[in-house]
């Protein structure tokens, strides 16, 4: 069941409720957001909690590597089919 069908079987005051709890999530972030990131340097302001976003590992570092690869080798397949030697 995907989510148009779980809306449109909601009756309206839980859509609502739904509705209103995204909106407080979203400008619940944007308050933590601007109290707690420099605007332009996109860093925190606290140090401490730099250091602690710095050291968390990217799960999916190696996918994002692999599907370069891929697209740097389909340009370099390309170009060696069509440029003539």
């Amino acid at each position: 069941m995907n989510e148009w069908n779980i809306q449109e079987s909601m009756n309206p005051e839980d859509e609502v409720d739904e509705f209103l709890g995204r909106a407080i999530d979203a400008r619940s972030i944007d308050r933590l957001r601007s109290e707690h990131v420099r605007k332009f340097l996109l860093t925190f302001r606290e140090l401490d909690l730099e250091k602690k976003y710095s050291k968390q590992v990217d799960d999916r570092f190696g996918a994002y590597v692999a599907c370069a690869s891929l697209v740097f080798l389909f340009i370099c397949f390309v170009q060696i089919t069509i440029v003539p030697q």
